[in-house]
């Protein structure tokens, strides 16, 4: 009657090692998903400014800086736009820089806005 009886224990609790090795090799995944991207070999720099990116105007002539061309972009942004395209009041005047075409927007780094 014991044997029976330890029996019965066995299969009505043999669920629970089941469930722990299911918990520790969950735990053990996140644990490596969530390690810090330095650990991975991958890292994305977030505090990269736009700015050191663009090619400097030389105006040691003396000669305004462009204020006019057929597309412009933020210089806070990626994306550039055609001088035409309605999200130009969007981007504050001071914060524009011009291209006079596609080629030079590209060069510096933009990407062209996919609302116009």
């Amino acid at each position: 009657m014991n044997t029976s009886k330890c029996i019965d224990n066995i299969k009505r609790y043999a669920h629970i090692p089941i469930i722990c090795i299911w918990l520790l090799s969950t735990g053990y995944i996140l644990g490596i998903l969530n390690r810090p991207t330095s650990e991975r070999g991958i890292s994305i720099d977030l505090n990269e400014k736009i700015l050191d990116r663009l090619p400097i105007p030389d105006n040691r002539a003396g000669e305004p800086l462009p204020s006019t061309g057929q597309y412009f972009a933020s210089i806070n942004g990626t994306k550039y736009y055609p001088a035409s395209c309605s999200s130009s009041n969007r981007i504050k005047a001071g914060n524009r820089i011009w291209f006079n075409s596609e080629i030079e927007a590209k060069e510096a780094g933009y990407e062209i806005a996919k609302s116009c």
